[in-house]
């Protein structure tokens, strides 16, 4: 009778006890997000600009010898290689640095660099490991299962991605509706943020991929586009992406000529899409979709996490909102800006005007002129 009782007991408490642990989770996830959205300013203070989507100044500054050609791979280094001093890794920013020091100082040999998508470099002394590899806590949701790289010499991994805004597109457009820029074209300031930094998002949670073969929808990646029709960025819309939300949190069945691509959040310092990068276009936890040829460019990437309901975010004046699942995310059938005066088909990019997405877009978009983007 008394095991009886205590099995009872148990029971009642035990639903009790996970709630309360994935409330702490939720809130080192919050406090992780602040430290993140604070690091972003200080780097403003320190620099007098935010840190790029891609070719940061920084990074591109380093030449191979002799010549005026960038190192292979630093054009790619994203937002948090530049903001690493800031989240107290400032060892491993000195270790990027100096072997970024010593490839620009001898004669050009590319494995001697450090790539975001290569596990090691090269050394006079032989093979090291890359700082990419560096597992970074602070970067890691505590409620997402598949935060912990393998063991070994694997890059490090990263739940926290940068707000792309409510385009979809390459990342080297000069056109950019987030506060993330290409460094070659644009350098923003927080001044330029006009929608205001309150109303602004810097990044979101997105659940991390289990495999490279991850089917569910939090997680996973799906190609949404037949092979025959895969004809480049901004030729789809959102609403293509939502459709393939399956039943029991996966993607629908696929066909032959469609397949999953992974390893979302499976890098972070790379700034292409799948790794680092998220836009404002469907709802948090929709599908996130390959939408045109994979080459680092054609993806939607939603924001997306464990904790329920919704996402935790940063904004670009540091402050941190759960912003709920069911947010109003507005048209999906259309691409940003289609059906408004001044919306060019050929050149989507250029939408300059109130975001097509609803709240959710409006709080994506830096310079939409939305009256609806306060939280």
């Amino acid at each position: 009778m008394v095991i009886a009782i205590i099995g009872v007991l148990i029971a009642l408490l035990l639903p009790a006890v996970q709630a309360a642990r994935e409330a702490a989770r939720r809130m080192q996830c919050s406090n992780q997000l602040k430290q993140l959205g604070i690091a972003v300013h200080n780097f403003h203070d320190a620099n007098k600009r935010l840190p790029c989507l891609i070719k940061d100044p920084k990074w591109m500054s380093y030449k191979r010898l002799g010549t005026s050609t960038t190192l292979d791979g630093t054009d790619v280094y994203n937002y948090i290689c530049s903001c690493l001093p800031f989240l107290e890794q400032q060892s491993i920013f000195a270790e990027l640095n100096s072997q970024c020091q010593v490839c620009a100082s001898v004669t050009y040999d590319r494995a001697r660099c450090p790539e975001p998508g290569k596990t090691t470099v090269l050394t006079d002394s032989g093979t090291i490991d890359s700082p990419f590899c560096a597992k970074i806590a602070s970067l890691l949701c505590p409620s997402d299962p598949n935060r912990n790289a393998p063991e070994g010499r694997t890059l490090g991994r990263n739940s926290y991605h940068g707000n792309r805004g409510d385009l979809m597109g390459p990342r080297t457009w000069s056109e950019t509706r987030g506060p993330l820029s290409d460094g070659s074209q644009v350098l923003q300031e927080l001044a330029q943020i006009t929608d205001g930094t309150s109303n602004t998002l810097w990044a979101s949670e997105s659940c991390i991929s289990e495999s490279a073969g991850d089917t569910k929808i939090l997680s996973g990646v799906i190609n949404n586009t037949p092979l025959d029709q895969r004809s480049g960025s901004g030729s789809h819309t959102p609403s293509e992406c939502a459709n393939m939300k399956g039943i029991s949190g996966d993607f629908k069945p696929l066909s032959g000529s469609q397949a999953f691509y992974g390893n979302k959040g499976w890098r972070w310092a790379d700034s292409r899409y799948v790794y680092s990068i998220f836009q404002t276009i469907l709802p948090p936890n929709s599908p996130t979709c390959l939408t045109g040829g994979g080459d680092g460019d054609d993806y939607y990437v939603g924001a997306s996490s464990y904790h329920k309901g919704g996402v935790n975010t940063v904004l670009c004046d540091g402050s941190v909102r759960f912003i709920s699942e069911t947010i109003n995310a507005g048209d999906p059938t259309k691409r940003s800006g289609e059906g408004q005066t001044g919306f060019n088909s050929a050149n989507p990019q250029k939408w300059g005007g109130p975001s097509t997405y609803g709240v959710w877009g409006a709080i994506g978009s830096s310079n939409g002129k939305e009256s609806n983007g306060s939280l």
